[in-house]
């Protein structure tokens, strides 16, 4: 390291400059872990919104469940990864005539 006063005096600003260089660097790089912002129409079908859904884990910052019921993306087609339950008929008593 030269010993030149001047180089002394620049040291400070030097090393600032460095850092802040570094650091901006390092703020403008997306981290590996960050997650992309997935929506209901990036999957083809309900199973594939729950899939991604479920392994996400806790919460749903994606948006992908609208009514908090824990099934995703239910507008999309099926496959899906939940029973869909046919509409019961209503019961009926069977007429009988009395005589």
């Amino acid at each position: 390291m030269p010993s030149h006063p001047r180089f002394l005096r620049l040291l400070p600003a030097l090393t600032m400059t460095i850092v802040l260089a570094l650091a901006a660097a390092f703020m403008t790089v997306p981290r590996a872990d960050a997650a992309t912002d997935m929506d209901c129409t990036d999957f083809d079908t309900q199973a594939a919104a729950q899939a991604f859904f479920d392994d996400a884990g806790p919460g749903d910052p994606h948006l992908l469940d609208g009514d908090a019921d824990g099934l995703a993306c239910e507008s999309l087609p099926c496959p899906c990864s939940y029973e869909i339950q046919p509409i019961a008929a209503p019961a009926t008593t069977p007429w009988h005539r009395h005589t």
